[in-house]
């Protein structure tokens, strides 16, 4: 039983110092001035339009363009020394 009981209070033991870890990591990003959890987010693209305009460049090409994509991110790959995400998004919606 004792081993059980010290297993259960380092586990609980991790547990708050990862909390404590993340909430300081919330606090730093907020310090700079950025939410972490935005109330809005407006895209400018989608993952569509980004494989039909770049589809044909070479893994890790720099653009220079700059987007705001939402989405869920479904798995990465990592292909020439770069890791691309395998996004899915939904389209725009007609308003």
């Amino acid at each position: 039983m004792a081993v059980e009981d010290e297993k259960r209070t380092e586990g609980r033991e991790f547990q708050e110092e990862t909390r404590a870890h993340r909430l300081a990591k919330l606090d730093a990003l907020r310090e700079r001035g950025i939410e972490p959890y935005p109330v809005r987010f407006d895209r400018d693209s989608t993952a569509a339009a980004l494989r039909e305009e770049f589809g044909q460049i070479a893994p890790g090409t720099d653009t220079g363009k700059v987007v705001h994509l939402a989405g869920r991110v479904m798995g990465s790959g990592a292909t020439a020394g770069s890791t691309s995400p395998t996004c899915r998004t939904r389209p725009a919606r007609s308003s």
